[in-house]
């Protein structure tokens, strides 16, 4: 139940920061609508300084939250223990996956090569079940929830999930 808790927690401060990002970006219109109406002479100009400044923050702002999220992210697959293994099938066990349960309904996936254990892809998820994991001759389908989008890593994975399953 704790878990539970934790992870409604970390989506209220989620929506919190989105606020109070909304509340300022609201206060930073007013005060450039302000600054640009102020003089009836070069109103184009100050909008123009005006709308770069305002993009400069929501751009600011959105890398922010993106790696606060981020952050909080780490954080519980740092916690990752209880591990439970998978080893491919189709291909004569040349891939290893081991997942575990982080938190409320979430699942922490790992796929390793199974001659050196180097990490080559990782994904969390939400499943409300216990995990399943189907290998094929080309993916490990991971999530069958419909509508829940992509539940499956190629093999072999992608560059793109080798190099982010180099991030922390």
């Amino acid at each position: 139940m704790g878990e539970a808790i934790r992870a409604h927690a970390e989506a209220v401060v989620l929506l919190g920061l989105i606020v109070v990002a909304l509340l300022v970006a609201c206060v930073f219109v007013a005060i450039s609508a302000r600054r640009v109406f102020s003089k009836k002479t070069d109103r184009g100009k100050r909008a123009r300084i005006e709308a770069k400044r305002f993009v400069a923050w929501v751009i600011s702002a959105t890398i922010i939250v993106i790696a606060l999220n981020y952050a909080m992210d780490v954080k519980t697959r740092s916690g990752a223990h209880e591990w439970q293994q998978s080893i491919s099938t189709e291909d004569g066990g040349l891939y290893t996956a081991e997942y575990c349960y982080v938190g409320f309904d979430k699942i922490l996936l790992r796929l390793y090569s199974s001659q050196d254990r180097s990490l080559l892809a990782e994904r969390m998820y939400w499943y409300p079940d216990s995990a399943r994991l189907l290998w094929t001759s080309d993916s490990l389908v991971f999530n069958t929830n419909p509508g829940s989008g992509s539940g499956e890593i190629q093999l072999p994975p992608t560059l793109l999930d080798r190099l982010l399953a180099k991030l922390p």
